[in-house]
């Protein structure tokens, strides 16, 4: 029942679009029709997560870096003549991930929040919550339990598959925030993208025996470029065309991972190097980075 009551408030005061369950039985995907361009920004912060979508008409953000990036997305977004949220997505509550939502919630207009339904453990994600509360921002906690939820955005289809335990905890019984990550597959007519928050091996082999189709032509690596017992298997399943992994020169991608990538013919990117931009028209995509500051 709380599943059900979760998923049906999430339609109800999500965006003007669709939402619906996935059906795990579909084979064919036939392109989406196509109304206008998208774009597809992951910022260079370091060794953070936020990444920038906008549609025609619409704004979604994945994650807002730490304490000290909200203003980057801000900035970012203002560059873009973009002042309102249509939709935050919050992958987990790591402070890279989820410090610098509270200024996103302060200093733009967030129409919706959606986060995983657990009980993060640092002042980030206190702060966050208050913030949400205090301001009265629609929220949405989904809940564990590896269900798919399916967005309509103008012409871009969001899949959110939340993760399948309520507890993941190491050797010592500290928690695991990174295995809490939702991951977010997003389809623009013919072509796909997959941001794959933190997602370590427990969360990895979900996504591995789901059976559920997470090809992708665009792939936000997970776990910053970390290489773990699953990340080749993750990749043989994406057989991503274009990669980026969200590192620092201080934290880089990781060696073993950039050689898988090189054996399945992907090119790869580190936001070290710069914030990279993928622009789509439904039919092709292109890649560009700037430089870094």
């Amino acid at each position: 029942m709380k599943r059900l009551i979760a998923v049906l408030t999430l339609c109800a005061l999500l965006l003007a679009g669709g939402c619906r369950p996935q059906d795990p039985t579909a084979t064919a995907e036939p392109p989406l029709p196509v109304t206008g361009n998208v774009e597809v920004a992951v910022l260079s912060i370091g060794k953070a997560d936020a990444i920038v979508i906008t549609t025609q008409n619409k704004t979604v953000v994945i994650d807002a870096g730490e304490s000290d990036d909200g203003g980057k997305v801000l900035n970012y977004l203002n560059e873009k003549g973009r002042s309102v949220i249509d939709l935050l997505i919050v992958t987990h509550y790591d402070r890279d991930h989820v410090g610098g939502a509270d200024r996103l919630l302060n200093f733009a207009e967030v129409k919706q929040v959606i986060r995983p339904d657990y009980v993060g453990v640092r002042e980030e994600y206190d702060l966050f919550l208050q913030t949400v509360q205090d301001l009265q921002v629609p929220d949405t906690a989904l809940p564990c339990g590896g269900e798919d939820v399916v967005l309509t955005v103008d012409d871009v289809e969001l899949t959110i598959n939340s993760p399948l335990k309520s507890e993941y905890v190491n050797s010592d019984g500290v928690q695991q925030d990174n295995n809490f990550s939702l991951i977010v597959r997003m389809r623009h007519g013919a072509k796909a993208f997959v941001f794959a928050g933190d997602a370590e091996d427990a969360r990895l082999a979900e996504l591995v025996v789901s059976k559920k189709n997470w090809k992708a032509d665009f792939l936000k690596l997970p776990y910053h470029g970390n290489f773990t017992d699953l990340t080749s298997t993750f990749f043989q399943m994406v057989q991503p065309d274009y990669a980026v992994a969200c590192d620092s020169d201080k934290n880089p991608m990781a060696a073993e991972t950039v050689a898988a990538l090189v054996t399945l013919g992907c090119k790869h990117y580190a936001t070290r190097n710069g914030t990279v931009v993928c622009q789509s028209d439904g039919a092709t995509l292109t890649v560009t980075q700037t430089k870094s500051e």
